[in-house]
């Protein structure tokens, strides 16, 4: 018996996001990834997940993250080796920052963007990204 199966892989057209999203490496603290989201929709925005890619060679703490987020109610943080996933129930219009701590585990070099992803856990659809990327003085 053979079977063929076609595959087509169709551009499909994103719609525009109700999500503002800014990853920026603070300047002082060049391990720390500072994300800046709000929901521009007068919609509530339900359950939220914000991805964060981590870069080769560094590593986070869920713990962390809760504390040195005190301000934000976090519901849940889950994490692998590349990406952090931080659940949050709402997001409101108000724009709020998330501080991500990174921790050093191999020195790495000429380190590529990591992206970061925020979306509507019951419309995935609604999302933003951005990227960052973690440069060392050497780099200059």
């Amino acid at each position: 018996m053979v079977q063929v199966v076609h595959t087509y892989h169709v551009y499909k057209e994103q719609g525009k996001s109700s999500f503002k999203l800014s990853a920026e490496v603070d300047d002082e603290d060049v391990d720390v990834v500072e994300l800046c989201f709000q929901f521009t929709s007068n919609e509530p925005s339900g359950m939220v997940i914000l991805e964060v890619g981590i870069p080769t060679g560094y590593y986070v703490k869920t713990r962390m993250i809760k504390d040195e987020n005190r301000h934000i109610e976090i519901k849940l943080v889950e994490d692998d080796d590349e990406k952090v996933a931080v659940y949050l129930d709402e997001v409101s219009d108000v724009e709020r920052c998330l501080s991500v701590p990174l921790l050093l585990s191999d020195v790495v070099e000429n380190l590529k963007p990591s992206t970061v992803r925020i979306y509507q856990y019951y419309k995935p659809e609604n999302q933003a990204s951005d990227t960052y990327l973690i440069t060392s003085d050497d780099d200059d």
